[in-house]
């Protein structure tokens, strides 16, 4: 399994709608008399991210046992791709904010962190809206599938910055499709701003973790040949999906 496009649409509609109503009251599903472009906006979001997050790649650092000569562990297992939602939000926010800028000379939002009772609160709601969205379910909509040649048999970690494969040229193609009632100028800029903060995000800050599941058999007569159980180091590669 990975990403579900209907599940993540529902999150981030849901999510930038509580982010809303937290600066002033009511949200956008309570204020909008016509409703139809918000959730648009979230589905192209969701069904964007979700479709073009089909596979992500990825690296571990393995640390458990190994044999002499190593003996390859097939299968190391995992669920979730754990996200950094501060940094995503972040990221999101001020790419979008820099948009503005290159494309209009100025912003009314302030960089990030905005305080309250400025514009960059309403910015920062969507932002947040879509890193809690992918936060959540990445969580638990991935299953991390890898292969470890040194370690048989022990615990491979996916640090930042050991993620891989994700387009931002896809994920903005996406979501563009899936919005196509958004006919302004700055839509495509801010959805392409989106789609590189949340590939930054994945790519730059996420974690995982495997467990490696392999077997060694030791032989040991009439000369030693295979060793086992020797405390070692490896790296491996999989894939979440």
């Amino acid at each position: 399994m990975s990403a579900i496009g209907p599940t993540l649409f529902g999150l981030v509609r849901d999510n930038i709608h509580k982010n809303m109503k937290a600066i002033n009251g009511r949200g956008p599903l309570e204020l909008l008399r016509d409703q139809s472009y918000y959730l648009e906006m979230c589905n192209a979001i969701g069904q964007g991210i979700a479709e073009g997050s089909p596979i992500i790649q990825f690296v571990t650092e393995d640390l458990g046992l190994t044999g002499i000569p190593p003996v390859p562990a097939l299968v190391g297992q995992g669920i979730g791709v754990i996200v950094d939602q501060e940094y995503m939000t972040r990221r999101i926010y001020t790419l979008v904010r820099n948009k503005i800028i290159e494309h209009y000379g100025r912003s009314t939002h302030p960089p990030y962190d905005p305080p309250p009772h400025t514009s960059g609160q309403y910015l920062k709601a969507i932002a947040l809206g879509i890193a809690e969205s992918v936060t959540s379910h990445f969580a638990k909509a991935y299953i991390l599938t890898s292969a470890h040649p040194f370690v048989y048999q022990g615990v491979g970690t996916i640090s930042d910055g050991f993620y891989s494969g994700l387009s931002v040229d896809t994920i903005h193609s996406l979501i563009l499709k899936y919005s196509p009632r958004f006919r302004g100028y700055f839509w495509p800029i801010m959805a392409r701003a989106i789609a590189e903060g949340y590939v930054d995000g994945i790519h730059n800050k996420s974690t995982g973790t495997v467990t490696i599941i392999g077997t060694c058999t030791p032989i040991l007569v009439p000369v030693p040949t295979q060793l086992c159980a020797v405390p070692g180091a490896g790296v491996g590669s999989g894939v979440a999906a």
